[in-house]
């Protein structure tokens, strides 16, 4: 009871200090803040050595608690929005990018918060924390296979919450192209394929691949303005063949899936990729794909769209979802 009333006392306490700070920052501008950045730095990474300002040397806890990780984000958060300019991002930013692969949901989403405001800023500086950060994600994703399975969804969607999500998926895409391991870059595509087919935070991004190939095909604008974010995700998508034809797919770019649907059938199915077309076939039901399912109403002006969808259905057994797309 009494330490459940000393963490209510100081949560009290925490509060009011942020409101006061925030009512008036010049308090905030007179002051060093080093001293306090390293403290507060200090107390979201165990066993961190960190000096104050006179030289003298202390180490951080070898266990710190998930309050006292997000109460330490929310200061920085504050500060950060109230000082930008005595924030010292060449400190705070390797130090909070390591929260991002903590296991508890609130410490992700400030620590995502934190980093995408600090990001936020049309700089070259900040573009290159950006792809700092990205990479260092990509690092993780790519050493910690259960991080990547079970966080990689609930990361990029935070991510895309507080930074724009074409921005998100095509920086990712770029820095994909780079990767060596072809085998890690099919794996995450599939991740991110899935993410931009069913999360609502994607929706923008969907508009825009559906609106930008229909200005291609009303020939407004030149082709590279028009089709360049597809084009950047589609050279990335293409480590995944399943994936390729499904952006495809939501891009109303059904030449180009029907393309890939017929390479594909000159390889053996293997169980992963009958799998993933299963799970495609499922996808084409969802109210995401409303449109591409009004456009079978309009055969003669749709081939390309019909010979996607029976050149998936010869690629699948007889199955439920080749009785699905038949039916369909």
């Amino acid at each position: 009871q009494q330490k459940s009333d000393n963490f209510e006392a100081a949560s009290r306490t925490k509060d009011k200090l942020l409101s006061l700070l925030s009512s008036d920052s010049t308090v905030l501008e007179a002051m060093d803040l080093n001293d306090l950045m390293s403290v507060l730095l200090a107390h979201i990474s165990p066993s961190t050595v960190y000096k104050d300002s006179t030289g003298r040397e202390y180490t951080s806890p070898s266990s710190i608690s998930v309050t006292t990780k997000i109460t330490v984000l929310q200061w920085i958060l504050a500060l950060h929005s109230l000082v930008p300019n005595k924030i010292d991002h060449s400190r705070v930013f390797p130090a909070v990018i390591k929260t991002v692969s903590d296991p508890y949901d609130g410490v992700v989403t400030l620590s995502i918060q934190l980093l995408s405001e600090m990001c936020r800023e049309d700089s070259e500086k900040n573009r290159k924390n950006f792809e700092e950060f990205l990479r260092n994600l990509l690092t993780r994703f790519q050493t910690d296979e259960k991080l990547l399975e079970k966080r990689c969804s609930f990361i990029v969607q935070t991510l895309c919450g507080h930074i724009d999500s074409e921005m998100v998926f095509c920086s990712l895409a770029v820095l994909l192209t780079e990767e060596p391991d072809i085998g890690f870059t099919a794996k995450i595509v599939q991740y991110l394929n899935w993410l931009l087919m069913t999360s609502p935070a994607l929706a923008p991004l969907r508009s825009t691949l559906k609106s930008r190939c229909k200005k291609q095909s009303s020939k407004t604008g030149s082709e590279g303005e028009v089709r360049n974010v597809f084009r950047t995700l589609y050279n990335t998508w293409c480590h995944d063949p399943v994936s390729t034809i499904a952006l495809c797919m939501i891009a109303h770019c059904y030449q180009q899936a029907s393309d890939v649907i017929h390479a594909l059938g000159s390889f053996e199915m293997t169980e992963i990729v009958l799998s993933e077309l299963d799970k495609l076939v499922q996808l084409l039901e969802s109210p995401v794909f409303s449109a591409l399912r009004l456009e079978l109403v309009q055969p003669n002006t749709n081939p390309e769209l019909y010979r996607s969808l029976a050149g998936i259905l010869m690629l699948l057994p007889q199955s439920e979802a080749f009785t699905l797309l038949r039916n369909r």
